[in-house]
């Protein structure tokens, strides 16, 4: 989510995922979190980052890896088709 990843479209993204978001609360929480050390505020930090992510919700990540998973209907619903 750093914004370090960040490429103008068209332009390779820094990070296998390719997400186009930035946002200096989130740079500044993540920035914040790797120089600390104890654990309470890293949580703190993380709950930051996390918080306005979801206020800007860019995307809805599952699953943050390269795109082999699979996925059914069993328990989630909601799921793209050929109806919609």
């Amino acid at each position: 989510m750093h914004s370090d990843n960040w490429a103008p479209l068209g332009e390779r993204t820094g990070n296998y995922y390719g997400m186009r978001y930035k946002n200096p609360i989130i740079d500044k929480a993540l920035d914040q979190y790797k120089r600390e050390t104890e654990k309470p505020v890293q949580d703190e930090l993380m709950m930051i980052a996390v918080e306005q992510f979801m206020k800007d919700l860019p995307s809805v990540p599952l699953f943050f890896n390269p795109v082999w998973f699979e996925y059914n209907t069993l328990r989630f619903v909601g799921w793209p088709n050929a109806d919609n």
